[in-house]
């Protein structure tokens, strides 16, 4: 089969080609490409520590920055499990774990490891790291706004972990903060510590929407040319689909009517 194709000598041609003309009259040119139609640009890549950083846009800094933030947090999650399974297996040991620090340790964990972790590690940092990859888009779709999710993020893991120091420690009214559990007196952290859970879900769902829609007008807009629905990757459905049900959850946290 290869030997009567080599015979055929069958040349092939360039998809754009040109006519050059010259002293022996004029031919095609089948080596001939087109020069790119827009300039060669630097797409918000940082250039110092700062720009790098903290200012960049760039998916590929930004995906390494959620990792970073959740894998932090999931240690943070982790120790308080240790914690409450030495005291499920040796009271006696650990006495100064009260039912208090319990029930508060089952109540950051739970938030940790639920929302904090899972979320901003598969969708954050897995969403920002293949969306681009797998759709063939330069970037996201609106550079900026992933930034200040990002952002948003990481003040709301700072908020979270304020509570640990607060008076009356963190939250806990269990990690579904179950109302009017959570504002009641005999509830451990009643006062600051559901004040700032509060405060960081709300940053944290600011910035999840945010970055939410980013998510989904990439997969939806900046598809290249060719990948349509049906040829898209499952791992790219998959974000999509968490994103589009987290998009409807998460901001049904942000009614507090039932507290009042």
């Amino acid at each position: 089969m290869s030997d009567e194709y080599n015979q055929k000598n069958i040349p092939i041609k360039a998809q754009f080609s040109e006519t050059t003309s010259g002293s022996s009259g004029s031919s095609k040119d089948i080596d001939y490409v087109r020069p790119a139609e827009d300039p060669e640009q630097d797409l918000y890549h940082g250039h110092s520590l700062i720009t790098k950083w903290v200012f960049c846009q760039d998916a590929k800094i930004i995906r390494v920055q959620y990792f970073l933030t959740a894998v932090f947090t999931g240690i943070v999650g982790l120790i308080l499990s240790w914690l409450m399974r030495l005291q499920l297996g040796y009271p006696d040991l650990v006495p100064f774990i009260t039912a208090e620090h319990y029930y508060q340790f089952v109540t950051m964990h739970g938030m940790i490891m639920v929302v904090y972790f899972l979320t901003a590690l598969f969708l954050g940092g897995f969403g920002n790291y293949l969306i681009p990859l797998m759709v063939g888009a330069r970037d996201m779709v609106f550079p900026y706004v992933n930034m200040v999710s990002f952002w948003m993020f990481f003040i709301a893991v700072c908020v979270l972990m304020a509570s640990f120091f607060v008076p009356g420690g963190p939250t806990g009214a269990g990690w579904t903060l179950y109302p009017p559990q959570a504002i009641l007196p005999g509830t451990p952290g009643s006062n600051m510590g559901i004040i700032l859970m509060l405060v960081s879900l709300s940053l944290f769902v600011i910035g999840f929407t945010m970055g939410g829609l980013n998510y989904l007008i990439t997969i939806l807009q900046a598809r290249t040319r060719g990948m349509t629905l049906m040829r898209m990757p499952l791992t790219i459905w998959g974000i999509f689909t968490a994103t589009a049900l987290a998009m409807l959850a998460f901001p049904a946290l942000l009614d507090y009517d039932d507290f009042r």
